[in-house]
């Protein structure tokens, strides 16, 4: 009958895996062993065969036994040759007769290893096999003498080292000898490192170092990291929860490999880690993502898991899935990663090209000492990333920015929109993913490729889209008509309609103005015929989102002064308001705003220069 466990350290899960009951992190927790008596081990063997031979389960019991048989014969074997060392007097002749210039070495190469084991192993000539079958207590006097003799020829370089190494000694005859506990918290930290490049390709727990690009199992953002992190890009070590196991804490409600994953994060640098959603359908910022969660504090990682798997029931990302037309089944996975402190550097999104335009140069937003919630959210008005060139200190950011962004283009063969950290020292790539266009943009952009060798014919034909066509056009203003204040071009499109700054009520008639958005307003957003924001960046989750649906944006509309309380605008610090239902004519192209209905002559753009292509040769 099976146990349930209170607590787990690094055998347990060892051991469970070997059982079928966890994950392999065999190398990363296997150098534990090492420190583990003999007597305990083999105790958990027997436990694991008894509880093999209760489920009949004949492979772990023939593994069991095989262990069994390996120790024993091992100890036997370890009891007849260590014999001939027990006298003191030979041991110390060995010491003697030991080069120093040979331990030196040793020694030094153990500045470049963890593993204890190499030192007990290599500290004697190899022409003399002590080192394996001497106790632990006869190597720490070996370890004594040697000192002893550096000290007395006066050197001491080999000295120095001969005491590191009697300390080290010494702390794993305190752990082996039972007189201090055993620390799991210690040893995993110890052998951290190992643990990314160790955990064996499962339907649950992935690294980067396990190479899965499948989206379906680790959503569109943990994919696309894995990538960068193929082409040599700077990624922030990363785990991933997979959508098996985020749809199994769905359903569930409970993390079930809490204990094993709560010991993998230590494979992190940094306590503070953040816990992303990865969607294998990109959602523009509809799932949470909670920042700067400790991973010492179980129960704190595990609300955040738990938050960021249930935000896809909230009301936003269900409007979100409703308007795209999404299947409401379980299809997310996480993103963990460390902390990157842009609050001591800046944080932004950049886009290879302009999202609106489509022109060919890099675009996008920053904000400094920020983390990057308040430029996603659209509670602020950024930065242009511009801004970077010639800034002290930041002057290789935007080259960086530059050369990345040209890489992950040529490699997705698709514009990009890329979320970067840079913590003051090192810039890192936390996401990127295919950008979401305007028509104009997107129409542009496979002009160009195809004219820059990126796409070939084939590839042309099958994006280009004659119904995303119609919508280019060129515009003209008719009459004398001049606008009356002006915002940044979010999304392309000229719209005429009624304000409102009631977003509960805004219908695809209305313009709605607002402060801000943020992506709780999406249920609204998907509502209205047009949005005008005071503040927020072409960056921002509503305007990406409104790009998504096609609607026209502007934002960061500065002169405007908005009091929702009695439905009113003024702008250009002057008497001229806005009121409740009064008509508006924006331009989303240029971020115009007009009075009353405008008359916009429009053509349609670009159609020699696809007619040309489509008719080639390629």
């Amino acid at each position: 009958m099976k146990k349930e466990k209170t607590h787990y350290n690094p055998i347990e899960i060892l051991l469970d895996y070997a059982n079928g009951k966890g994950f392999d992190i065999i190398d990363g927790g296997g150098a534990c062993l090492d420190y583990l008596n003999l007597h305990t081990f083999m105790k958990i063997i027997s436990n694991i065969e008894y509880t093999a031979r209760e489920e009949k389960n004949q492979e772990v019991i023939d593994m069991c036994d095989k262990v069994n048989k390996d120790i024993t014969d091992l100890c036997n074997d370890m009891s007849k040759m260590s014999k001939p060392y027990r006298d003191l007097k030979e041991i110390q002749s060995i010491v003697d007769e030991l080069p120093l210039e040979r331990v030196k070495s040793i020694l030094n190469a153990k500045q470049q290893c963890d593993d204890a084991r190499y030192l007990s192993d290599n500290i004697c000539d190899t022409n003399k096999v002590t080192g394996l079958v001497m106790g632990l207590h006869d190597i720490q006097k070996l370890a004594s003498g040697i000192k002893y003799t550096a000290g007395r020829e006066g050197k001491t370089e080999v000295e120095n080292l001969a005491k590191k190494l009697e300390n080290t000694l010494e702390d794993i005859s305190n752990i082996v000898r039972g007189k201090v506990p055993f620390d799991d918290t210690f040893l995993l930290k110890k052998y951290s490192h190992n643990i990314p490049s160790v955990i064996k390709d499962n339907d649950m727990i992935l690294t980067l170092k396990n190479g899965i690009t499948d989206k379906d199992l680790i959503g569109n953002k943990g994919a696309n990291l894995v990538e960068m992190h193929k082409l040599g890009i700077k990624v922030p070590q990363s785990l991933f929860l997979t959508t098996v196991a985020c749809k199994s804490i769905h359903e569930l409600q409970t993390i079930s490999f809490m204990p094993l994953l709560k010991n993998i994060l230590y494979m992190f640098n940094t306590d503070k880690i953040a816990i992303r959603s990865s969607g294998v359908v990109s959602m523009a910022g509809m799932m949470d993502s909670i920042l700067d969660v400790d991973r010492n504090d179980t129960e704190a990682v595990t609300k955040a898991i738990m938050d960021v798997v249930n935000s896809w029931d909230s009301e936003r990302a269900k409007s979100f899935r409703k308007v795209c037309k999404m299947s409401d089944e379980v299809k997310i996975a996480i993103v963990i990663q460390p902390v990157i402190r842009g609050d001591e550097g800046l944080s932004g999104i950049a886009f290879s090209r302009n999202p609106n335009d489509g022109t060919a140069e890099l675009t996008g937003e920053y904000v400094e000492k920020s983390l990057g919630d308040k430029l996603a959210n659209g509670n602020i008005t950024p930065k242009s990333i511009k801004e970077l060139e010639g800034r002290e200190f930041y002057f290789n950011l935007l080259e960086d920015l530059n050369k990345n962004a040209s890489v992950l283009e040529k490699h997705f063969k698709s514009v990009q929109d890329i979320e970067f950290v840079y913590d003051g020292k090192e810039l890192f790539f936390v996401q990127t993913r295919n950008a979401k266009l305007s028509p104009l943009a997107v129409i542009k952009t496979i002009i160009d490729f195809y004219n820059e060798g990126l796409i070939d014919l084939d590839m042309f034909k099958k994006l280009y889209r004659q119904d995303i066509h119609k919508k280019v056009t060129s515009f003209e203003v008719s009459g004398t008509s001049i606008p009356i204040f002006k915002g940044s071009p979010a999304v392309n499109g000229v719209f005429t309609g009624k304000v409102t700054f009631k977003k509960e009520t805004a219908t695809k008639d209305n313009i709605l103005i607002m402060d801000s958005t943020c992506p709780d307003d999406m249920p609204y957003l998907n509502n209205i015929g047009a949005l005008i924001t005071r503040i927020g960046g072409m960056t921002s989750h509503p305007a990406v989102v409104c790009r998504q649906m096609n609607k026209p944006c502007i934002v960061g509309a500065k002169t405007l002064k908005i009091d929702e309380r009695i439905k009113r605008a003024s702008f250009d610090h002057s008497v001229r308001e806005i009121h409740e239902g009064d008509t508006l004519t924006i331009i989303g192209d240029t971020g115009d705003v007009y009075y009353g209905t405008c008359e916009v002559t429009q053509k349609q753009l670009f159609v020699d220069k696809v007619n040309e292509i489509l008719n080639s040769n390629g």
